[in-house]
């Protein structure tokens, strides 16, 4: 089994803020093996044949060697209600493919939540500072109007890297109050780019 992977937006024929996965890839080799294994990410991807110039998905599992990437249409979810939750003890600061203590945290927190599969999730929370929801990072639309992100982010996404750098987010220290009075909470990934449509106005407390 391969312990780490990256998940790469496929939009209109092109692979969506692949410097970013790169640079979270040659980290993580960098970390774990002292220097990076693998070849560059041009090198192993490319556009599948039954590619319909849609959004796919395209996931790529590596470890000292590379998977084969695996390319799927991608299948959005729509969250509307976000559920503190308390992660102190939760340690995810690269993209490893065990995720087993989120996917428990997520399932205590939800368990008595209808349709929570699709329509819910949770905000993490360590040391009382957000972090991410249980697959995305996220973004608040604060009282005073500006957009932020946690600079306490479980793990920092490549698209949170691309809007910080675009100028369109700030980071700052952000914690549970900031939570409950924000306008709204936006869910980011590789998948999940801005967009003013996709606000979440409705966070429960632990």
């Amino acid at each position: 089994m391969f312990p780490f992977f990256e998940t790469i937006a496929l939009d209109q024929g092109c692979f969506r803020n692949l410097a970013y996965h790169e640079a979270r890839v040659e980290a993580t080799q960098k970390h774990f093996y002292g220097r990076r294994l693998l070849p560059s990410l041009d090198q192993l991807l490319s556009i599948p044949p039954s590619y319909d110039g849609g959004l796919w998905r395209c996931r790529l599992e590596y470890g000292r060697s590379p998977g084969i990437p695996v390319y799927t249409p991608y299948q959005s979810r729509t969250i509307r209600t976000l559920y503190l939750a308390d992660a102190s003890e939760i340690d995810y600061a690269f993209k490893f493919q065990d995720r087993t203590a989120i996917e428990k945290l997520r399932d205590l927190c939800l368990w008595d939540v209808e349709d929570a599969e699709d329509t819910a999730d949770i905000l993490m929370v360590r040391n009382g500072c957000l972090t991410d929801t249980s697959f995305a990072n996220v973004l608040l639309l604060h009282e005073d109007g500006c957009v932020y992100t946690p600079d306490t982010p479980m793990l920092p996404g490549t698209m949170r890297a691309f809007l910080l750098r675009s100028g369109l987010i700030r980071e700052r220290p952000l914690l549970v109050a900031d939570a409950l009075s924000a306008r709204g909470i936006m869910l980011i990934n590789a998948m999940l780019p801005w967009d003013p449509t996709r606000w979440v106005r409705n966070v429960h407390t632990f």
